[in-house]
């Protein structure tokens, strides 16, 4: 198993982000293993990995749940995702879409869109909806490899 997680350079150190996931991972080494560090710009762009899984996750909740694919899918986006208020005419560089919530008007970036940090935030979101419903995603998650099962709690 390995950690990949972000970090930002702050006074000359390299500081996790994810301090909390690195830490289980942390957790799971014995005293005096030796590991290797890589080090490479952040992506700014989300891989289509991670495009798969969250709709993947989103199925499974929709197949446990009998809810409907596109509205489920929103609703995480609008509740996990890059949402903007539309007020006073919004313009965005960004593709998405208008949608109508909660009496307002809100524009939804498309995932097509998103960065890596924003899209990890999407598939947190999502993997809790689905453990908060009881929706078992362990073979996903085991598939993509890329969250342990005890790291979504």
């Amino acid at each position: 198993m390995k950690y990949i997680g972000p970090c930002t350079i702050k006074d000359g150190s390299i500081v996790p982000e994810d301090k909390e996931g690195l830490a289980r991972y942390r957790n799971t080494l014995t005293d005096g293993a030796k590991l290797q560090i890589t080090l490479e710009p952040l992506p700014n762009k989300r891989s289509k990995q991670a495009f798969n899984l969250f709709h993947a996750l989103v199925s499974a909740y929709c197949k446990d749940q009998g809810t409907d694919r596109e509205q489920t899918k929103m609703a995480f986006k609008m509740e996990h995702g890059v949402v903007l208020p539309v007020e006073h005419g919004l313009t965005s560089k960004r593709h998405g879409q208008v949608v109508e919530a909660r009496g307002k008007f809100y524009f939804v970036i498309s995932t097509n869109e998103y960065s890596v940090p924003e899209m990890y935030n999407l598939i947190r979101g999502t993997m809790n909806e689905c453990m908060d419903a009881q929706t078992d995603i362990a073979d996903i998650i085991q598939e993509w490899r890329c969250f342990k099962v005890d790291e979504i709690n």
